[in-house]
């Protein structure tokens, strides 16, 4: 909570006591289910809402992201803690906010693609880690894999 506060005020923004009503946005833990009535009053986020937000200088689209809106399934999601994940074709950020995903899932996160590694999130289908994917048995899906997995 202290560092959450701290990265509010860097970013130019204000703390405000649990209760009030009048608020923009409410940071909340990934979990917890957002009623309909709660959020009409106010956008809830994530902690790495803020700090995209603090890394960009600006506010970004909180739809921009799964990450960015508390998930509202279990976390960590059951099943996730047997998987273990490597992506390929992500541009840096997209990547890091790839592993954060499959952290708060629950997933293992693996930077080199191994025999180990359960699933290969990639873009397209193509490129020397797909092919080495295939080659090995390990799935090939996209990020909107893991989103569908929060959904269902």
């Amino acid at each position: 909570r202290p560092e959450v506060m701290l990265w509010v005020s860097q970013g130019g923004g204000e703390v405000v006591a649990d209760g009030i009503e009048d608020v923009n946005f409410t940071v909340e833990c990934h979990g917890i289910v957002v009623t309909q009535s709660q959020s009409a009053r106010s956008t809830y986020v994530t902690t790495h809402w803020i700090h995209s937000c603090l890394e960009v200088g600006r506010l970004v689209e909180v739809s921009s992201h799964i990450l960015f809106s508390p998930l509202q399934c279990k976390v960590p999601l059951p099943g996730f803690e047997k998987h273990r994940l490597c992506a390929s074709q992500y541009d840096v950020k997209e990547k890091q906010l790839l592993r954060n995903l499959c952290y708060v899932l629950g997933a293992k996160f693996s930077e080199k693609l191994t025999k180990k590694v359960t699933h290969l999130l990639c873009k397209f289908s193509s490129g020397d880690k797909y092919e080495a994917a295939c080659r090995w048995g390990i799935k090939a899906v996209t990020a909107d894999w893991i989103n569908q997995c929060v959904a269902e």
